[in-house]
């Protein structure tokens, strides 16, 4: 299995999107989205704006179930 890991400095709510029912890297981390298939681990880390005592703590982490290309992103069904 690959795993996929970055850091995020700044989280305004959209990159990740955590909005039930899915969680989607849509407008962040253009590698994980152009190059990760479903089944493959990915972790992100707290970078030190985000956590200043523990810089490198586990922000979220989930494993890709689903492709969807941006083109159709807006009109999915599921988010």
């Amino acid at each position: 299995m690959k795993v996929w890991t970055y850091v995020i400095t700044v989280d305004d709510g959209g990159a990740p999107n955590f909005e039930p029912p899915e969680t989607t890297l849509t407008v962040c981390k253009p590698g994980i989205r152009k190059g990760a298939e479903r089944g493959e681990f990915v972790l992100a880390f707290n970078g030190k704006p985000l956590n200043p005592r523990e810089p490198h703590s586990v922000r979220w982490a989930g494993v890709v179930s689903d492709i969807i290309p941006l083109k159709d992103y807006w009109n999915d069904w599921r988010l």
